[in-house]
């Protein structure tokens, strides 16, 4: 059996190692919803930070809601 993040994207991998950093650097005690939408919009190249930027969601309005 496959582990979980093993048929993750690279891009995937990226975004939710990057959101369980956003959580720690915000002291969060986990990772919200919030955290893994920092990691898609900082993960440039992937199809979700593309889709992020045409629905006009900067990473700076999400950072800013987060406190970070």
């Amino acid at each position: 059996m496959k582990k979980i993040f093993e048929v993750f994207s690279l891009n995937c991998k990226k975004a939710l190692k990057n959101a369980h950093a956003f959580a720690i650097k915000s002291k969060s005690q986990s990772i919200e919803m919030e955290h893994i939408l920092l990691g898609i919009a900082r993960q440039k190249g992937s199809i979700g930070s593309e889709i992020l930027h045409q629905l006009k969601i900067h990473t700076e309005t999400i950072e800013k809601y987060i406190g970070i």
